[in-house]
C-alpha cells in the first residue's frame, strides 16, 4: 500500500511538472519544471528496483542535458521573450493549446478504459510457448531427433546441443533416432514459459532419453550463475556434490557438501558465485569413490549451464565418466539494465533510432524558432539613389534656374612643383 502511494505522489508531481514546463512563459522556468520531470522519473525507476537507470537518469538528463538546455537559452537570450509583447507571433502558435488538449483527454480515456477492464495487479503479461532443445550426451553416435514430425536435430554429434525451438502447447511423440542403433521415443507436453532439454545419454546402441526442465529466470543475487545437474550416471544410484578443498583427511570425509543427493536418471538445480568452482561428485552409498572431479572448472556470470554425468565408451570396450557442460546466456532481470539494453538493442532498435532523430530534430527546431522570434522588427532603411543632378535639385528649391557656373566651385589644389636641380 505505501508503494502505491508513493507512485500516485511521485507520478503527480511528474506530470504536474510536465504540465508547467509547456505552460510556463519563461524558458528558464521551463527547464526547472524539466528538471524536476526528471528527478520524478528517476524515482520511478527506483521503485522498479534498477538503481542503474536512475542514476543515469539523474546524471545524464537531469545533468548534462539540462546544462546544455539551459546554455542554449542563455545563449539565444530566450529567457527573455516572455517578458516581451509577443505580438502576432503568438497568433501563429494558438493551435497548440486544442491539440495538446486533445492528446491529454486520449491519454486518460485510453488509461481509464484499461483501469476499468480489471485489476491490473491480477493481470500477468502471457508466457511465451514452451520450447525445447537436444543435448547429446550418449555414446550412441550422431543423432536425429524429431518432435512429432518435425526435425529439430540432424546428426547432432556427442557433447552437443540444438538451439531452443518453439512448440505450442499439446502433446508431441519425441524420437530420437542414432546414425547407428535403434529409435527410442518419449512424450513431451510442452508448458508456457518452460525450457526442457531432450537428453540423451548413456553407453551402447539404444541411448536412454530423458526431459530435463531447466530454469533461465534470473539469479537472486549479482554475479551468481545457475547451473542444473542431470545425473545419467547407471552405475551409481546417486551421486553427491561436494567441495573438493573441503576434505578432511583425518576422517577422509567432505565438510562442505553442497547438494546431498542427486539420484540417477534425475536433475538438480543451484546458484554458485561466478568464476572457477572446484567440485567433487562422489558415489552417495561409497563417499571415497569419486566419479568426476571439475577442479578449476569456470562458470562465467550471465550464464546457465547445463551439466550432464554420463558414461562413455572407450576403444578397449572400457567405459568412462564424463561431464558434458551446455552453457546458455541467461535471462536479464525485468527492468534490469541488461534487460532494457537487450529490448532496446534487438527488438526495438530501430523505433529506438528513430526517435532520437525526432528528438534532434525538434531541439534544432525550437532553437530555429527562437532565433527567428529574437529578430528585430525595424526594418533597415536602405539609401535611394538620386537620379537628378545637383543643379535641378538646387534649382527646383530655390525657385529660378541655376547654371552650374552660379554654383561655387570648391578651390582646385596646386599641382605640386618640384624645384629644379641646381647646374
Amino acid at each position: 500500500m505505501t508503494e502505491l502511494w508513493l507512485f500516485i505522489i511521485v507520478g503527480a508531481l511528474a506530470v504536474a511538472a510536465a504540465v508547467m514546463m509547456l505552460l510556463s512563459e519563461n524558458a528558464i522556468h521551463s527547464a526547472l519544471f524539466l528538471i524536476v520531470t526528471m528527478v520524478s522519473i528517476a524515482v520511478l525507476f527506483l521503485m522498479l528496483n534498477s538503481p542503474f537507470l536512475a542514476m543515469i537518469q539523474i546524471t545524464v538528463y537531469a545533468g548534462a542535458i539540462m546544462v546544455l538546455f539551459i546554455f542554449v537559452i542563455m545563449l539565444l537570450g530566450a529567457e527573455k521573450l516572455g517578458l516581451a509583447d509577443p505580438g502576432p507571433i503568438k497568433s501563429r502558435f494558438r493551435w497548440f493549446t486544442p491539440v495538446a488538449l486533445a492528446l491529454a483527454l486520449a491519454l486518460l480515456f485510453t488509461a481509464g478504459i484499461s483501469t476499468l477492464q480489471g485489476n491490473i495487479d491480477e493481470k500477468t503479461p502471457p508466457l511465451a510457448p514452451g520450447e525445447v532443445r537436444v543435448v547429446n550426451a550418449s555414446n550412441s553416435g550422431p543423432l536425429d531427433v524429431y518432435v512429432g514430425s518435425r526435425l529439430i536435430a540432424s546428426s547432432l554429434p556427442f557433447g552437443e546441443a540444438t538451439e531452443f525451438t518453439n512448440f505450442e502447447a499439446g502433446q508431441y511423440i519425441v524420437s530420437v533416432r542414432p546414425v547407428s542403433g535403434r529409435e527410442v521415443t518419449t512424450t513431451y507436453l510442452p508448458a508456457d514459459g518452460m525450457f526442457t532439454n531432450i537428453v540423451a545419454y548413456g553407453s551402447g546402441e539404444m541411448p536412454q532419453v530423458a526431459l530435463v526442465e531447466q530454469n533461465f529466470a534470473a539469479v537472486a543475487r549479482d554475479g551468481d550463475t545457475r547451473v542444473t545437474i542431470f545425473n545419467g550416471i547407471g552405475s551409481a544410484a546417486a551421486v553427491s556434490l561436494v567441495d573438493s578443498r573441503s576434505l578432511d583427511t583425518n576422517t577422509d570425509q567432505y565438510v562442505n557438501t553442497i547438494i546431498t543427493s542427486i539420484p540417477a536418471s534425475t536433475s538438480a538445480s543451484i546458484d554458485t558465485p561466478s568464476g572457477e568452482v572446484n567440485w567433487r561428485f562422489i558415489d552417495t552409498t561409497s563417499p571415497s569413490n569419486t566419479l568426476v572431479d571439475l577442479t578449476a572448472q569456470p562458470f562465467t556470470t550471465h550464464q546457465n549451464s547445463l551439466l550432464v554425468l554420463t558414461d562413455q565408451e572407450r576403444s578397449d570396450n572400457a567405459s568412462r565418466l564424463l561431464p558434458v557442460i551446455i552453457s546458455t546466456t541467461a535471462l536479464p532481470e525485468f527492468g534490469s539494465p541488461r534487460s532494457i539494453g537487450f529490448s532496446l538493442l534487438t527488438q526495438f532498435l530501430l523505433p529506438f533510432q528513430v526517435l532520437g532523430l525526432l528528438l534532434l530534430a525538434g531541439m534544432v527546431g525550437v532553437i530555429v524558432i527562437t532565433h527567428r522570434e529574437m529578430r528585430p522588427s525595424r526594418k533597415i532603411q536602405q539609401r535611394r539613389k538620386v537620379s537628378r543632378s545637383l543643379t535641378n535639385v538646387i534649382s527646383a528649391q530655390v525657385g529660378q534656374d541655376v547654371s552650374e557656373e552660379d554654383l561655387p566651385q570648391l578651390p582646385q589644389p596646386e599641382p605640386d612643383t618640384e624645384p629644379e636641380p641646381a647646374s
